[in-house]
């Protein structure tokens, strides 16, 4: 790879850490990273332009190094590599400060509609359809998702549902500006996986908020004082704290874990401690709607309140 580097981009690094398939590499008490690109191809355009934006906006997120062509994406072995500098501290855990800090420099972004995900309903009803076909497929093969996957199916349609009249009942306000999100922020997500381009889309603040709080209660992290803080410094609306609930209540967690246990890249053993904390999250949901309530009334929700 250090040719590679050396001909597209004219960068010569005496060292280069190679971790799985990301290559690491500092010149000049600079930070680079050359990672595979992921993400569809009709995207790169999109996420290069919204990277630039971000930057004259003085978010740290990391630069996209054009290639000697004066492109974003590098061939090798008909694998496209992307080159980025890293410009924050990339093992430093990311936690609510950061979330709410990119969310609040990024209101009223220009976006392309291809990096948006703001129509949730159709997503989840679409992954809802996906899931029951794969399960129908290779449920036989997969004993603990085919026992467990009609629960998470229930809370996500419960999830639709509630979304769904949340846009019928209730009416958007300038605090439910689009903002720059991320695709997912997983277990132990650092500074390096928030101020990344390539996990970067564009939907309401509440989808970054909602996913570190699944993720928190999933490592056992009590984000009790972190959210109060936040919330007393963040304003929402109605629609937004009942967007919120919703997605609390669609079960993202299990889900990203059932795709990879599918897909081969996990063991199927590795959604038992998902299922496990059924009852426990359960609960936690039925605190932070409480807790919500106190913020701004939403709808109740009948089966957790009578549990």
């Amino acid at each position: 790879m250090k040719n590679v580097i050396n001909y597209y981009y004219n960068l010569y690094p005496e060292v280069i850490r190679q971790i799985n398939n990301h290559f690491l590499f500092p010149i000049n008490n600079d930070k680079y990273y050359l990672v595979p690109y992921e993400r569809p191809l009709n995207e790169i355009k999109d996420i290069f332009s919204l990277h630039q934006e971000l930057i004259k906006k003085n978010i740290l997120v990391h630069e996209i190094i054009l290639n000697k062509e004066n492109q974003p994406l590098t061939y090798v072995n008909n694998i496209p590599y992307i080159l980025m500098k890293v410009y924050v501290n990339d093992i430093k855990a990311g936690d609510l400060s950061d979330i709410h800090d990119i969310a609040l420099k990024s209101i009223g972004v220009q976006y392309n509609p291809s990096l948006s995900r703001i129509n949730w309903f159709q997503l989840w009803t679409n992954k809802v359809d996906y899931l029951e076909y794969q399960i129908s497929e290779f449920g036989k093969k997969y004993p603990i998702l085919s026992d467990s996957i009609s629960y998470y199916i229930g809370m996500a349609e419960n999830a639709i549902s509630y979304i769904k009249y949340t846009t019928i009942e209730s009416k958007t306000m300038p605090l439910d500006a689009f903002v720059v999100s991320h695709r997912r922020i997983e277990k132990d997500a650092t500074l390096y996986d928030f101020y990344n381009p390539l996990n970067l889309i564009v939907d309401h603040k509440v989808r970054d908020l909602s996913e570190y709080i699944k993720t928190s209660f999933y490592e056992n992290k009590n984000i009790w004082p972190e959210l109060h803080e936040y919330f007393t410094h963040n304003p929402f609306s109605e629609y937004g704290l009942r967007f919120l609930f919703g997605r609390l209540l669609y079960p993202s967690y299990y889900f990203d874990i059932f795709e990879k246990i599918i897909d081969q890249k996990m063991k199927e053993e590795e959604i038992i401690p998902i299922i496990n904390k059924v009852s426990d999250y359960e609960e936690y949901l039925y605190d932070i709607y409480n807790y919500l309530n106190t913020i701004t009334f939403i709808p109740k929700v009948e089966w957790l309140i009578k549990k």
